[in-house]
């Protein structure tokens, strides 16, 4: 997810677990550490919704309270345009 041109920036990694009786992702950033957080809440989010490993890169500017909703309303746009309603 990147505003402008295309560019890696905070890359982060989430794995769903398989197991029944413990449900839930892990995530854990990569690469980066500017909205280290809010990349991995991404790719959280993505894995949860694939059932799927994603590794999501986050490239955006401003503040965290800015960031966060303009990169999920990215990311939905992302997945509506690939025909995966989020």
């Amino acid at each position: 997810i990147s505003e402008g041109r295309l560019s890696l920036g905070t890359l982060a990694l989430a794995v769903p677990s398989p197991l029944q009786e413990r449900p839930g992702i892990t995530s854990t950033g990569v690469l980066g550490e500017r909205h280290v957080l809010l990349a991995r809440v991404l790719a959280e989010r993505l894995a949860g919704l694939k059932g799927k490993i994603a590794l999501v890169s986050l490239r955006v500017h401003g503040p965290e309270a800015q960031v966060g909703p303009r990169a999920l309303a990215m990311l939905k746009k992302i997945l509506e345009e690939a025909g995966h309603e989020p």
